[in-house]
């Protein structure tokens, strides 16, 4: 009941039903009430929030996002923009109790603008919150380390060296899109690479059914490592009978037919793992070899291209610098 201070018999607030109009009244008219519909699920005061963002540094190039989502909020996907494409991200809670969303980027698409959208209801009105950012600002942000953080300056070199290497992947990669460049100020050509060695091994073959042995490298995707094996005739290779192993590493591997040659195909492939041996065996054939293998096969061959042979030497940069962020020794 809604009443008036003034401590009279007559200070109810009521509708007069006749008049049409409220007043206060003793008794007599219809009361007021004041309520609020609620069905149970109305979401929390608190809203969904992007928080923070940071660039995947150890492994696959990305971006992750992460959410505080209050209870009530039942999405758990993200839709993330990178330039002209989308992906769905689902979140995963960490144990700060926030959501993390990440999405993966090719090593042409680090200055492309990422754009994250958490779409969301609230009294049955949609709503929504966005974070645009990208690699290479993030990068930029570390190197130039304004805030003085000690983070950021234990990682400044590794970005350098993941900017640098995007920016000569662009120059060798044609995937059919115009990105836009990315930066490549901080290291240049002059301080690449020219050879490197101890990552190439001679393979064990068994003639009867491997004859042939031949490497490349994935710079536009993810970083894969492609071994391809020309067969004896007859022969025909398949998971059931092609084995790998990568001590240290938590890698997946395919093998496809691909024209008259079998692709035994190693994906997931961290930076700080470029180095790490990749064992195949089939029969009494044994291969041994590293992402790094490519690299220096490539960086020798006179017939392979100035850009390709660049962007393979920002790789190993690349690798280095990652070496040294995840505590190993080599530099």
């Amino acid at each position: 009941m809604i009443s008036s201070m003034n401590g009279t018999d007559h200070d109810d607030l009521q509708f007069n039903d006749n008049n049409k109009v409220f007043s206060c009244y003793e008794r007599g008219k219809q009361p007021i009430y004041l309520y609020k519909l609620v069905d149970g699920t109305e979401p929390p005061a608190d809203k969904p929030e992007i928080e923070s963002w940071s660039v995947v540094l150890s492994g696959q190039i990305g971006m992750n996002f992460y959410m505080t989502i209050p209870e009530g909020y039942q999405p758990d996907t993200m839709k993330i923009t990178i330039g002209s494409r989308e992906v769905t991200a689902k979140g995963v809670k960490q144990d700060d109790g926030r959501y993390k969303f990440t999405c993966y980027l090719t090593s042409v698409e680090m200055a492309e603008q990422i754009t994250a959208v958490y779409t969301y209801e609230v009294d049955g009105t949609e709503a929504r919150e966005s974070k645009t950012t990208s690699i290479q600002g993030y990068l930029n942000e570390i190197i130039e380390n304004i805030d003085h953080k000690e983070e950021y300056e234990k990682a400044k070199a590794l970005a350098k060296a993941l900017l640098n290497y995007g920016y000569y992947a662009q120059k060798a990669v044609a995937d059919g899109v115009n990105h836009p460049e990315t930066d490549g100020t901080y290291i240049g050509e002059a301080n690449l690479p020219t050879e490197i060695t101890g990552y190439v091994t001679e393979p064990t073959l068994d003639s009867s059914i491997i004859t042939g042995v031949t490497y490349s490298l994935s710079l536009d995707t993810e970083t894969a490592l492609n071994i391809y094996l020309t067969t004896a005739d007859g022969c025909v290779l398949s998971k059931d009978n092609v084995v790998i192993s990568a001590t240290g590493a938590d890698v997946e591997y395919s093998v496809d037919k691909v024209g008259s040659r079998y692709r035994v195909k190693i994906t997931g492939i961290g930076a700080h793992e470029l180095g790490t041996v990749i064992t195949v065996t089939t029969g009494n054939s044994t291969i041994q070899a590293s992402a790094l293998t490519y690299v220096q096969k490539c960086l020798v061959n006179d017939k392979v291209k100035q850009a390709t042979k660049n962007a393979a030497a920002a790789l190993y940069r690349y690798y280095q610098e990652a070496i040294i962020y995840a505590g190993g020794a080599e530099g």
